[in-house]
């Protein structure tokens, strides 16, 4: 969409929308959670990262929300960056192709998250970097927006827009941000409930389509 055809953001209404997906899809994780396995002897590593990640994923993405509509969009950002580790990861383990024909793959790699990744040290996992574990499980549009947030996080002119910009372009990058989050955490919770047997709820999918059409990306 070329820049004069993009529509004025209506900035106190996408906090509202975001609020209020957001709150509805932390009861609906609540649920998931709720009837996941918590223990299941030689499993119990698979259960232990399948449930971290959605954790992890619901908590970041409500403390996101809160650093945009503080207008704090750098950490925001900086917090969508990790968001998108987490479902990338999310992504390899548990929908991999190798998770559906090797018995051993969730589990040796969940093992190994628990041992070595999740421990601070590397953040490389099966001998893969963030990036080559994205590409390893298409689409690609989990690496599309991974790349784009490390731009921002790391490049010094990209960061100078987020930081000091004006308020039009911190706003144009904060509804970036709140689409993104909200959408890698519906993505978590529908790839976490698919592999443990959960019935997926579509309406969070279909809702977040939905922010992403009205809100639609606005930097470039």
């Amino acid at each position: 969409m070329p820049e004069s055809e993009v529509p004025k953001l209506d900035v106190a209404q996408l906090r509202k929308d975001a609020d209020a997906l957001y709150a509805d899809l932390v009861i609906g994780i609540n649920k998931v959670l709720d009837v996941m396995p918590k223990t299941n002897t030689d499993k119990d590593a698979i259960i232990f990262v399948g449930r971290k990640f959605l954790f992890d994923s619901t908590v970041l993405c409500g403390e996101i929300i809160w650093a945009l509509n503080e207008k704090r969009v750098y950490l925001g950002v900086i917090g969508a960056k990790t968001l998108l580790e987490i479902l990338i990861n999310t992504k390899y383990i548990f929908v991999h192709q190798c998770a559906k024909s090797d018995p051993k793959w969730v589990e040796k790699l969940c093992r190994e998250y628990m041992d070595v990744y999740g421990t601070g040290e590397n953040d490389w996992l099966n001998g893969k970097s963030v990036t080559e574990r994205a590409r390893s499980v298409p689409p690609e549009d989990a690496l599309i927006t991974y790349k784009g947030l490390c731009k921002i996080a790391h490049a010094t002119k990209h960061t100078r827009h987020v930081v000091v910009g004006t308020e039009d372009t911190k706003n144009d990058f904060a509804s970036d941000t709140y689409v993104v989050s909200l959408t890698a955490t519906v993505n978590t919770l529908g790839y976490i409930a698919t592999f443990f047997g959960v019935p997926p709820n579509n309406k969070f999918e279909i809702r977040v389509t939905e922010l992403a059409r009205k809100y639609p990306q606005r930097v470039k």
